[in-house]
């Protein structure tokens, strides 16, 4: 539902959104944080996010 949401002004500059077509993969990767650089959040995660398919990443703040 958020996604759908169309913008209230018109973005500047030429390029226009286009539709994406496809899959995203992400192969073994790995987080850390400015604050935090010897505290890794995500290590060697890998996953598939299929066209059409919505994927978030939720959790406490620090976590």
């Amino acid at each position: 539902e958020y996604l759908d949401r169309q913008p209230i002004q018109k973005p500047n500059g030429i390029l226009q959104p286009r539709e994406l077509i496809g899959d995203i993969e992400f192969n073994n990767v790995s987080l850390t944080y400015p604050a935090r650089p010897n505290e890794i959040a995500i290590q060697n995660m890998s996953f598939k996010i299929q066209s059409g398919q919505t994927c978030a990443f939720v959790g406490p703040s620090g976590s």
